[in-house]
């Protein structure tokens, strides 16, 4: 997201096939459809709800979205991408553009790739010959990772049932469990 909408690579041949099926999964499949079943919550689920916010919220949303559009890779089961952005972002803090892009070429599949990568960490940092990096990225694998660890115990429809992290979502389940059998309720794929 940038100044409020979406921004998409304008590389040719980017979004095809299984990228844009990966993209529409991740966007619609789960930001959306979490945000839809939020709005709906009733009025006293969304009370109980704030009342026991807590943890990384962005964690748990880019963690899931994530999961979302990695299901469409079945040529490879590891979280390549998004652990090496978690890596990117560990090296663009302490680095410049250039040294940024240097120590991710070997992760990457070409020069633009690579190009691509180190603008995505570096992206909003005004001199970016200096340290720092836009973090989101290490939100999308810690999430995602937290996922993965506790899945034999999460109730997945429960948790696209509100924008909640997992920690709120521990302990609103009855609440997020009643609201996804409602029937506002919209199912993710």
């Amino acid at each position: 997201m940038s100044g409020g909408g979406l921004s998409l690579v304008s590389k040719p041949k980017y979004y095809r096939d299984i990228r844009l099926l990966s993209l529409l999964d991740h966007e619609i499949g789960t930001h959306h459809l979490r945000s839809l079943n939020q709005q709906n919550l009733p009025n006293r689920s969304k009370e109980k709800i704030n009342k026991r916010r807590i943890g990384w919220q962005l964690a748990t949303e880019e963690g899931l979205a994530s999961l979302g559009n990695h299901i469409h890779y079945t040529k490879c089961d590891l979280l390549f991408i998004p652990s090496m952005l978690y890596y990117a972002v560990c090296i663009a803090q302490e680095s410049s553009f250039w040294d940024t892009f240097k120590a991710l070429i070997k992760y990457c599949t070409d020069f633009d790739d690579c190009w691509l990568q180190t603008i995505r960490v570096k992206r909003g940092i005004v001199d970016t010959g200096k340290v720092g990096a836009f973090c989101k990225d290490q939100a999308t694998f810690d999430g995602a990772m937290r996922i993965l660890e506790q899945r034999d115990t999460i109730n997945f429809p429960a948790l696209f049932a509100g924008k909640v992290s997992l920690e709120t979502y521990r302990l609103c389940e009855d609440v997020l469990i009643e609201s996804s059998n409602g029937e506002d309720y919209v199912c993710p794929p």
